[in-house]
């Protein structure tokens, strides 16, 4: 891969919140937040290529694209009251995310290790394989899916 400003970024995201005061004693904030972040390329840079030769500042060596998606949306809320002289407070939250990315791997696989990576052999009783090596173009995808509800009672409040 070759190419110039290989690496844009774009974020967007909205976030909204809302206080309702039920009466002097009483509360609630809710809040909902969306964000969605599309990435090509790396954030790193290297200070050798692959092959060990020099790279110039802000210079990679690539050989498969790579990308970063990362979405979600996040509900919570917190309950503010009194019982009395006792003060209340209740928090919680959902969270959904969902995260899909695809990263470079050659320069790790086809470095000190790359046979251990990209190589099975020698030949065994427990491996009648015939020593063989792969392309060492190698990349990773990852796929998240959380749904994460929480809710506490803050400590300085319980019990």
């Amino acid at each position: 891969m070759v190419g110039r400003a290989i690496n844009p970024v774009t974020y967007q995201g909205i976030r909204a919140e809302v206080l309702y005061k039920f009466n002097e004693d009483w509360n609630a904030l809710i809040t909902q937040s969306y964000q969605n972040m599309d990435s090509r390329g790396v954030f790193y840079q290297q200070p050798n290529a692959s092959d060990g030769a020099a790279l110039s500042p802000l210079e990679v060596t690539l050989f498969n694209g790579a990308f970063d998606k990362d979405k979600f949306e996040s509900t919570a809320w917190t309950v503010n009251g009194k019982f009395g002289d006792l003060k209340a407070v209740y928090t919680g939250g959902y969270l959904v995310r969902n995260v899909d990315q695809v990263g470079d791997y050659t320069n790790y696989a086809r470095g000190v290790f790359a046979d251990y990576y990209q190589c099975f052999g020698p030949a065994s009783a427990a491996n009648p394989l015939s020593p063989t090596c792969f392309s060492p173009s190698a990349t990773w995808h990852a796929t998240e899916r959380k749904h994460a509800p929480a809710a506490r009672i803050p400590p300085e409040h319980a019990g």
